[in-house]
């Protein structure tokens, strides 16, 4: 898209660039509402933020469906997610 620039085989806006071409994220944090929060790999999900000071943590939420079929399948888990981003001023 426009205005956009590729890095790492990741198109982000270009705004989170500054003049020097390198990135202007100050801090990056991610919250996980999800069934077992325990389960959450809190690494895994930081090594996915390419830029910025990240931090991430998980918390009871989400949604769990239990299983509606007979063979006890047919269950939903969902987790939600928020990004907030912050520039350095």
């Amino acid at each position: 898209p426009a205005g956009a620039v590729g890095i790492d085989g990741r198109t982000v806006p270009a705004a989170l660039f500054g003049p020097d071409g390198h990135a202007a994220v100050g801090h990056v944090d991610v919250m996980i509402g999800c069934a077992d929060p325990d389960a959450v790999d809190l690494d895994a999900v930081a090594d996915e933020v390419p830029y910025g000071v990240v931090t991430v943590r998980a918390e009871k939420g989400g949604l769990n469906v239990p299983p509606i079929d007979a063979d006890g399948t047919g269950g939903v888990t969902i987790a939600c997610a928020a990004i907030l981003v912050s520039f350095p001023d």
